[in-house]
Parts: structure tokens; sequence; C-alpha cells
């Protein structure tokens, strides 16, 4: 799986949408400060990816930053020679956070929409299809978590 670009809008330190594209790039470093949202881009992609987080493993309000409304993890990424976009929100309400439904898209090398499947069960077992791995699988060999390398060992 190669991520090509990701929108990430109101997770944790990205209160405001930004894009990172990474297509085009053979290697790539995130370097910062402590604080300056490096963790939230793998937490990212694996919530686009799996509902799950590095930290948690759960797809909760902790994510959200405090004064967004809305979160949303938008991914492009190419596997097997297709390409393929996630979306997944979290939009504050009243009496708490709700969950909207995901989104996963196939595009044809046109880049129009080939099929769309809506709904958590149809494009969480799509991913794990395509990858290759569950959510855990994911986190324990492509994804080292803060504070979990002595596990590794």
């Amino acid at each position: 799986m190669r991520p090509l670009k990701l929108v990430i809008e109101g997770l944790r330190s990205f209160r405001a949408p930004v894009t990172i594209d990474f297509d085009d790039r053979d290697q790539l470093a995130i370097v910062g400060d402590t604080g300056a949202g490096k963790s939230s881009i793998l937490d990212a992609i694996t919530y686009a990816l799996y509902r799950q987080t590095t930290f948690s493993k759960q797809p909760n309000q902790e994510l959200m930053h405090a004064s967004a409304v809305q979160m949303r993890v938008v991914l492009t990424f190419r596997i097997s020679g297709e390409t393929w976009i996630v979306t997944r929100a979290l939009k504050r309400a009243k009496g708490g956070v709700l969950s909207q439904s995901p989104q996963l898209s196939h595009l044809g090398s046109d880049g129009k929409k080939l099929e769309t499947l809506a709904g958590r069960a149809d494009v969480d077992e799509r991913i794990e299809h395509l990858v290759g791995l569950d959510g855990d699988a994911f986190l324990r060999t492509v994804v080292l978590p803060q504070g979990n390398f002595a596990r590794l060992l």
C-alpha cells in the first residue's frame, strides 16, 4: 500500500484542513518539534484505513481537536496498481460524537470512480482484503506505536 495523498481536518493538532501529497516521492521523512503533528499523520493514515489509531486503537472523540466541529480524513492510496480513496469522518453533536458513514472509492486510470462502497462493514472488509492485514496486524507490522518499542524487543 502506497499513500498518494492525505487530507486531515480536525484531527488532534490539525484544526484546519491540511493536504499532504506523497505522490512522486521515493523517500519521505517526517520531522518536527514535539507536538508538531508527526504522530498525527500516522494516526490519520491508520484511522482512514482501519478506524484505529496508534495510541488508543479506538475511533473516539479524543482524536478530534477540542474546537473542531468535524474530524475528516481522506486517504488516496495505490495498491496492486489500483488507486483507491477512503474517507472517514466524525461529527460533533450536542450529545457527543457521531460517526459518519465511511466511503471507499476505486478510481480508474482516468481518475473517475469505478466503484464506491459505503458503510463501515463493507469498507472495513474491502480494505482488509486489499491491504491483506487487519488493523491489529497493520499496527504491529507497519506502524510502531509510540511507547511500544519495548514490546517489539
